[in-house]
């Protein structure tokens, strides 16, 4: 039994251990690199569609923002914010500055995160990847988050909705594209 069998054996058992029911394809012995190249590639489509997925649910939390506003403000006559006394304008002006940030915020954070990743190996950028379309479309619900807070604070709908209308925008812009996930993989190998 040579090094790399041994080494392939161990780590299909250890992944089976962890649960992880697919296999390391590219420790596979005997693989030639067209059924690695095409291993990748379905790799990174299923990758892809999870990360789509998993988008599309985040930007599904604005329309649930929406029904509690709308809910609330249909529900309670009155309703105008459990801060109805307060004067929340140093509050609606922090909150308008960082939801507006957010697309500065996303747009440099994402530029950095795709810069710092080196690797040849294709299964650790498919996992980078991955992991960085999650955090940005974290990121792109942010603002709406934001003026929710603002509409349960002072009980103004026009926030909640300015601020969700500026999510929706971030969450179209960095929906995760399947030729762009090729590019920077593509660029990354080359280095």
């Amino acid at each position: 039994m040579s090094l790399q069998e041994y080494l392939f054996i161990m780590n299909r058992a250890f992944s089976l251990a962890c649960g992880d029911k697919h296999l390391d394809w590219e420790s596979q012995p005997g693989h030639t690199a067209k059924e690695d190249e095409m291993d990748y590639r379905a790799e990174l489509k299923k990758a892809h569609k999870m990360s789509a997925v998993l988008h599309i649910a985040f930007m599904a939390t604005l329309i649930l923002y929406a029904l509690v506003v709308e809910i609330l403000r249909g529900g309670l006559q009155d309703f105008h914010g459990f801060l109805e006394d307060v004067s929340l304008s140093w509050i609606r002006y922090i909150f308008y500055v960082l939801g507006f940030a957010q697309i500065f915020i996303i747009r440099f954070l994402r530029e950095k995160l795709f810069q710092g990743m080196t690797s040849g190996n294709e299964r650790i950028l498919v996992t980078r990847i991955v992991r960085i379309s999650i955090f940005i479309s974290a990121l792109c619900e942010v603002p709406a988050l934001l003026g929710l807070v603002l509409f349960l604070l002072g009980g103004n709908t026009r926030e909640f909705y300015i601020l969700a209308f500026i999510s929706l925008v971030l969450f179209i812009l960095y929906f995760p594209r399947h030729s762009n996930w090729l590019e920077w993989i593509k660029t990354e190998t080359r280095q």
